[in-house]
């Protein structure tokens, strides 16, 4: 048991609330220092309100850093399993959906922050709420210097969105904010990224590391939406709300290489396109713009045939209703606002019997069906973006410690470090993973 050694834990979310939990139940004091005026704020929006915990498949090939990806190692010392042990811990039982994601039983997000809350109280474990830490400095001990609420100073309990413990040596500065100088044995940056922002992830622990001597690897928004070329295909607004099932392909625009694949369902925006498909996609758009790249995506309506197949089944479709209309029989095949604008890129008057039209003119419509191409601008806004890629270079963490190699007794978790995973539970697995692994070390 470790009583004397005080521990501040910097962000309230996934990775800093079982990083308390953790330590607390070996002893060591900790106190959470959150920005916002609840914990796990981010954390209810996961799997659109769902809380999609894991995914069963994880393992590196799904995370990606400009640095250095520790996913391998970290993985195979703390997997999923292990996550979903510490979840039994404080109640949450599991189930798995598709492909490989897990929730929590309830299908409700609520539940696992309730039941991070209920352990917390039992552990009596001070959350400062409403608090931003303004600077960190290493002396004998760690010097946390915060602005806190006053509003927020006077609290009741953990379940009730206060601090039991609030601290007492913070000197008023104002009627809204007073000053904190605060001291720990060791200092646990779990401050997230730049996404989703108003969960208190607003990019500051950024700052704070930076002070420290840490590079910070540019940050940019990913599973996220894209913006595209409007001039080039200029039916975005009028397509606004299609989807269908397909595969998208990123492409290198100047080599024609392939940088990523996914099937999945595609949507249009009014600005560009979305879609679990575009979201996979998007965390390689960032690296790829961040490396100057410009990009396109290959959009194939018809991914489980061959484009040969596909002619046949087109030229079967025509042979057997001749006197429909080229436009009647693709409604038999692709969403109805999708038919008018690929006949007016392939040059294919509605009206014309299916029986006149041409070799030619159908080559051209088999090309857009298996192949239309859309110029990629940008990642979306950030307040769209569902993480961070990019953060604190992990070439400046130990490896198996994730503490910092730029001031001893820093530790760093989840978001704010240079790795993001694919969407489908696999960035709040870094979140369980990162934890375990900065406990383990303070433990040891």
């Amino acid at each position: 048991m470790n009583h004397n050694t005080r521990i501040a834990i910097i962000g309230g979310g996934a990775s800093g609330l079982m990083t308390a939990v953790l330590l607390a139940r070996q002893g060591f004091s900790v106190t959470i220092i959150e920005q916002k005026d609840k914990i796990g704020k981010k954390l209810l929006t996961t799997g659109n309100g769902r809380c999609n915990i894991s995914n069963r498949l994880a393992e590196s090939r799904h995370y990606f850093s400009r640095t250095d990806n520790l996913m391998a190692y970290l993985l195979s010392e703390f997997p999923v399993t292990k996550a979903l042990a510490f979840f039994e811990s404080i109640g949450i039982t599991v189930k798995e959906l598709e492909k490989g994601k897990l929730y929590p039983y309830s299908l409700e997000a609520k539940s696992v922050v309730k039941a991070f809350l209920y352990e917390l109280e039992y552990l009596g474990v001070p959350v400062l709420y409403q608090t931003k830490v303004t600077k960190l400095e290493k002396r004998e001990k760690w010097l946390v210097k915060a602005e806190q609420k006053v509003e927020e100073a006077e609290s009741k309990g953990v379940n009730e969105g206060r601090n039991p413990k609030t601290a007492k040596d913070g000197k008023k500065t104002s009627d809204k904010t007073k000053s904190l100088s605060l001291s720990f044995d060791q200092v646990i940056l779990c401050s997230g990224g730049m996404s989703y922002a108003v969960s208190g992830s607003d990019g500051s622990g950024y700052e704070l590391a930076r002070k420290l001597g840490h590079t910070i690897i540019k940050p940019m928004p990913a599973i996220v939406q894209l913006v595209m070329n409007e001039k080039q295909f200029p039916y975005y607004k009028h397509l606004s709300g299609t989807k269908t099932e397909a595969r998208v392909r990123l492409l290198d625009k100047t080599s024609k290489q392939i940088i990523r694949q996914e099937e999945e369902e595609f949507l249009f925006t009014s600005y560009g396109v979305s879609g679990p498909a575009v979201l996979l996609l998007s965390t390689n758009v960032a690296y790829a713009q961040a490396n100057h790249q410009k990009l396109e995506l290959s959009v194939n309506f018809f991914p489980e045939k061959t484009k040969e197949e596909l002619a046949e089944f087109l030229l079967d479709k025509i042979e057997k209703v001749p006197h429909f209309t080229i436009e009647q029989i693709m409604e038999m095949m692709v969403p109805n606002r999708l038919i008018g604008v690929l006949l007016k890129l392939a040059q294919i008057e509605s009206a014309k019997p299916a029986e006149e039209v041409r070799m030619p003119e159908l080559k051209r419509l088999l090309d857009l069906l298996t192949d239309l191409r859309l110029e990629v601008v940008s990642a979306y806004q950030w307040q769209q973006a569902q993480v961070t890629a990019g953060g604190v270079s992990c070439l400046e963490v130990c490896p198996k410690t994730l503490e910092s190699r730029k001031a001893k007794g820093l530790y760093l978790a989840g978001e704010v470090l240079d790795i993001d995973g694919d969407c489908g539970g696999f960035n709040l697995q870094w979140a369980w993973t990162s934890a375990m692994a900065v406990a383990k070390a303070i433990c040891q």
